[in-house]
């Protein structure tokens, strides 16, 4: 895939995201903010696909990790209230691996918001619960851990793809 039609994905996947968070769809506040993670996770896999050129996911998110963490840890002292009232949200949850076969890995938590990695073992245990079926987004808790996971990664993205000169 050209670099063009790369950075298209992403900026279009955002674009969604964004326009999700602005509307008042109709939709259960859990769908919506599903909707919202999924936006953002497809711009972050088309990032890291195309930035790391790895396959597996987990090697991805620790380049990623290893090489924004300086710039997140400096971002995070001067970042916006509705970021740290999510992050601090989803800090009081311990998120379960709900994969078929993972059941009892020990669950993951935020012990540290301001270590990215940390942040992303859990951002992407939700995403793993979301996308195999752990998540149930009319239940108020899962519901409630989907919007500040949503909340989290979109502000992430924002800040690091507009940084790296992406646009929507």
């Amino acid at each position: 895939m050209s670099p063009v039609s790369r950075k298209t994905i992403i900026e279009e996947f955002m674009k969604k995201a964004k326009k999700e968070r602005n509307m008042r769809s109709g939709f259960e506040p859990g769908l919506q903010s599903a909707l919202i993670f999924i936006y953002c996770w497809i711009s972050f896999e088309a990032f890291t696909c195309f930035r790391y050129n790895e396959d597996a996911v987990w090697k991805r998110i620790d380049r990623f990790c290893s090489e924004f963490k300086d710039r997140y840890s400096q971002w995070y002292d001067v970042s916006p209230g509705d970021f740290k009232g999510d992050i601090i949200a989803l800090k009081k949850y311990a998120i379960h691996d709900m994969r078929p076969n993972h059941q009892n890995n020990p669950p993951k938590q935020i012990t540290d918001e301001k270590k990215l990695r940390n942040v992303f073992e859990v951002i992407y245990s939700v995403r793993c619960n979301l996308f195999h079926g752990g998540k149930d987004v009319t239940d108020t808790i899962d519901a409630d851990i989907i919007r500040y996971s949503s909340g989290v990664l979109y502000f992430i993205l924002e800040h690091f793809l507009i940084a790296e000169g992406y646009s929507w």
